[in-house]
């Protein structure tokens, strides 16, 4: 199932409309790169919104429409229905539970200590008397 996305944006502050054309790049590859980058981040950032809404908002002993009953003040209530409702069909209780899966299995320990990498690359430095990359780190 795949949850529509509407964004409902607020007007543009007028000093945003008031931008000639040459404060924008010419280059048409300039401006589908930023193009590209800025929905890929919107993207991620809608994302980790969606996951901090189901981790403060999501329980099991509730029912879709006990958690829709109680929507945050700055949420739509009709897109987080459709969340709210998708976290509860089989497949996105199986996709949370293969992504917990995964987390768990993937835990690789912190072994830096205390220090900042950039000290140990200092450190490291000192002692061979040769500079050190990131490769070597």
């Amino acid at each position: 199932m795949e949850i529509s996305c509407r964004l409902e944006f607020l007007p543009l502050p007028p000093k945003y409309l008031a931008l000639e054309d040459d404060e924008f790049p010419e280059d048409e590859g300039i401006r589908d790169k930023i193009k590209k980058d800025t929905l890929k981040s919107l993207g991620e950032k809608l994302r980790h919104w969606r996951c901090s809404l189901k981790s403060q908002h999501y329980d099991l002993s509730k029912t879709a429409a006990q958690i829709v009953a109680a929507t945050p003040a700055t949420v739509n209530r009709d897109h987080y229905a459709e969340l709210a409702d998708f976290w509860f069909t089989e497949e996105g209780v199986k996709l949370s539970n293969n992504s917990k899966k995964a987390r768990g299995e993937n835990k690789v320990p912190h072994t830096a200590g205390t220090k900042t990498y950039s000290q140990h690359a200092y450190d490291l430095g000192e002692k061979t008397g040769v500079g050190v990359d990131r490769a070597e780190m």
